[in-house]
């Protein structure tokens, strides 16, 4: 019965996302962005090293920009509370909203790829970095959401929280004295990653590292989710 009462929100959700047409720019922007300035790069290993940032970019933005003001904003307005005397525990409610959410993160991931590269062999295991990535992000836009006291304090954390996953994982080649320290973190795990991958190779350990990162987050998720229960 939860199976289905999941599965209802789910649909609800995506359905309400169609609804609104400025969450679609969240969902465009990147593969617009990334389109224009690819072709301004032009042809070559610049091309290449771009493309990696953009998918990042669709993760952060999606993932992190739809979810985290959605559920301060349930919280705010008291409907979080109405779900969860529904059948639905707040595991369930925030599982729903989130599975939603990283549908369209891997849209946008995967109109990037596409618009940029087309369908070609690199596709499907860049898969597993879009999956890994973007489920990661809209983990930590649950994390926030579940934390902030306002949707205005929400909004500005996520805005600042995406630039900076963005920078780290576009700029670290620039910062070569930096670069052992920012090679860990998940924005310059996922381009590496992602450029392994298109340069038909793959980082085991980053996909491990990414992991563990997946792993932590889910963690941070449910005991927030565990505390906002007992309250």
């Amino acid at each position: 019965m939860s199976h289905h009462k999941i599965h209802i929100l789910f649909k609800h959700e995506c359905r309400d996302f169609l609804k609104q047409p400025p969450l679609w720019i969240l969902v465009l922007l990147p593969v617009l962005m990334s389109k224009m300035i690819i072709a301004v790069m032009g042809e070559g290993e610049q091309d290449m090293m771009l493309l990696p940032s953009w998918v990042l970019f669709a993760q952060v933005m999606v993932g992190i920009m739809i979810i985290a003001p959605d559920l301060m904003e349930e919280r705010e307005r008291k409907t979080l509370d109405s779900l969860m005397l529904s059948p639905l525990s707040l595991g369930q409610v925030v599982f729903g909203k989130g599975a939603a959410v990283l549908v369209f993160s891997l849209f946008s991931q995967l109109a990037v790829f596409v618009v940029n590269e087309g369908v070609e062999s690199r596709l499907a295991p860049s898969l597993i970095v879009m999956l890994l990535g973007g489920t990661l992000f809209v983990l930590v836009g649950v994390v926030i959401g579940l934390v902030m006291n306002s949707v205005k304090n929400t909004t500005a954390l996520s805005s600042a929280v995406m630039i900076v996953l963005f920078l780290t994982g576009t700029l670290y080649p620039a910062l070569p004295d930096w670069r052992t320290a920012l090679m860990w973190l998940p924005g310059v795990i996922v381009v590496e990653s992602l450029q392994s991958v298109l340069e038909q190779s793959i980082l085991w350990l980053q996909i491990v590292f990414l992991t563990g990162w997946l792993l932590a987050a889910a963690v941070a998720v449910g005991y927030l989710v565990r505390k906002e229960e007992r309250r």
